[in-house]
């Protein structure tokens, strides 16, 4: 018996210290995105993002770029979307009937 009573408080004070960091993780991330205003993103800043998380990773960008993303992402299909600042990059053959 003692020894199912041993076990018992294990695991209530594991399930004490999972909710505590459930709720701090929750707490966290719920003042991370109270102050989150929705900006849409133009084909530059797509871009620009898409070159950070190929130079450097999943660290580059935070979850308010990610919900912008998904904004963006969620207009294009809607067909609500108008890009202010189109991203165009060169053209890499334009010189070729040059020479």
């Amino acid at each position: 018996m003692t020894w199912m009573m041993a076990i018992a408080i294990v695991e209530l004070i594991a399930i004490i210290i999972a909710i505590v960091i459930i709720i701090g993780f929750l707490k966290e991330n719920y003042e991370s995105n109270s102050s989150y205003k929705k900006t849409s993103l133009t084909g530059r800043d797509i871009e620009y993002m898409r070159r950070r998380l190929k130079a450097v990773g999943k660290v580059a960008v935070n979850t308010h770029d990610i919900f912008d993303l998904i904004y963006v992402i969620r207009d294009i299909q809607l067909g609500v979307y108008k890009d202010e600042d189109p991203y165009i990059p060169a053209d890499p053959y334009e010189n070729i009937g040059e020479v």
